[in-house]
């Protein structure tokens, strides 16, 4: 599902010039002729384009907890210089993805602490539901994330002029935005595996975990 805005741009990029997919196209690799040479290098930058991202949101994160600008830079530079972030960007192995979402999750969990919003919930859920698709090993931490999540919904202080029945009200639609993705995804997992395996809690690791 996240390949896909990868691969749809290279094949635009490949219908726009068609010359350039020809040339490397006529190429070979393993002596084995390419195919789809654009849209390969396209969804190869997935990995990449992730891990930055990761990073990024670390130096955010920092920002929001009053770190100096410069600081935070290197706090995020230094995330993928100093993890297996930056050697594991270069595969397309789960991880880097993973790591995104469950990075995007807590940082939305964070303005969720200091500003409680519809949309910073909407974002964790769904970040908390793609981390859990692509690696369902993410459960535990994501329960731990919706739990500080719960706690962030039922802290938030509320105007003196607003009635407590709406208070009540914006904390169950916040609440609904922030579980609603995840139980969506949850399902989707599950049907997967029954389409995929012929049983909802079989992901397909079986024979490999013997």
């Amino acid at each position: 599902l996240v390949a896909l805005p990868f691969y749809a741009a290279g094949s635009f990029l490949a219908e726009a010039a068609p010359t350039l997919e020809r040339d490397h196209g006529a190429t070979r690799r393993y002596d084995s002729p390419r195919s789809e040479y654009m849209e390969h290098l396209f969804v190869g930058w997935r990995s990449p384009v992730l891990g930055a991202l990761t990073g990024m949101l670390v130096a955010l994160a920092l920002l929001r907890l009053g770190l100096s600008r410069r600081l935070s830079f290197i706090a995020g530079l230094g995330y993928g210089g100093s993890t297996f972030a930056w050697p594991q960007a270069l595969s397309d192995l789960s991880d880097v993805q993973a790591t995104a979402f469950v990075a995007l999750g807590c940082y939305s969990l964070l303005i969720m602490h200091q500003q409680p919003s519809r949309r910073a919930a909407l974002v964790l859920g769904v970040s908390a539901g793609l981390a859990f698709l692509t690696r369902t090993g993410c459960a535990p931490l994501i329960l731990c994330l919706d739990g500080a999540f719960l706690l962030a919904c039922r802290s938030g202080q509320a105007p003196a002029d607003v009635e407590l029945s709406e208070v009540r009200a914006g904390r169950r639609r916040m609440l609904l935005f922030g579980l609603v993705p995840q139980l969506a995804c949850v399902g989707l997992w599950l049907w997967l595996n029954q389409l995929r395996f012929g049983a909802p809690l079989d992901s397909g690791y079986g024979e490999a975990l013997r």
